[in-house]
């Protein structure tokens, strides 16, 4: 079990201890990003019409929020929880909301950031809309929520792709088409994301108070 960053004060740092602890996937995020990016780029660079690697760099950055649910409800929490190694972080200045704050914080934070950028290469004002910023919200409070109910790495894991994969398909069956249409399927998104996070920090609270 690896200890939890403190400051030079003597404060625990958990967002830092979140980006080395999971930085395998925070890079995996970024390296998918940048593939993303080549193709999109360089189909533009070579044909006229984009093509494969346009619809290739797309369907990428689609995956992102989908990824990034998926590593926060395993490694991120459901493992932490299966393990044990919470209770390191919460004896070393860490209170519980604290951590899981910095749980849905840091990969919220990175993939916001991925889906603004992406949409900015991909030339169009509704990739970068807020529907993609909501879905990835969504993504993360979701993905927090399912590891603190399952509390077990791979099925955690399963219950968010599934979730999140039957949640894209209905969102691309809707007309998105225009700045209006994406702003009434991001409303019941973020929505949904406000509600996940609630249940997870009322979820934390009772297991916090059972462990004490």
């Amino acid at each position: 079990m690896s200890a939890v960053g403190v400051a030079p004060g003597g404060r625990a740092v958990p967002y830092r201890h979140v980006m080395h602890q999971h930085r395998a996937a925070l890079w995996t995020a970024l390296i998918l990003a940048g593939i993303a990016v080549a193709l999109s780029v360089g189909k533009r660079l070579w044909t006229a019409d984009g093509g494969w690697g346009l619809s290739g760099g797309t369907a990428i950055s689609a995956m992102l929020p989908l990824y990034g649910g998926v590593q926060v409800a395993g490694p991120m929490v459901a493992e932490e929880l299966a393990t044990g190694t919470y209770k390191l972080a919460w004896t070393q200045g860490v209170t519980p909301a604290r951590w899981l704050a910095a749980k849905l914080a840091v990969p919220a934070v990175l993939l916001v950031a991925l889906a603004v950028g992406l949409g900015w290469v991909h030339g169009s004002e509704l990739a970068f809309g807020p529907v993609p910023i909501a879905f990835v919200l969504c993504a993360v409070a979701f993905g927090a929520l399912a590891g603190l109910l399952v509390r077990r790495t791979t099925p955690a894991m399963f219950l968010t792709g599934a979730a999140l994969g039957v949640l894209s398909l209905a969102g691309h069956a809707q007309p998105h088409d225009t700045f209006e249409a994406q702003l009434r399927l991001a409303v019941p998104l973020l929505v949904g994301a406000g509600v996940a996070v609630g249940g997870s920090f009322l979820l934390l609270r009772r297991m916090a108070r059972g462990d004490s």
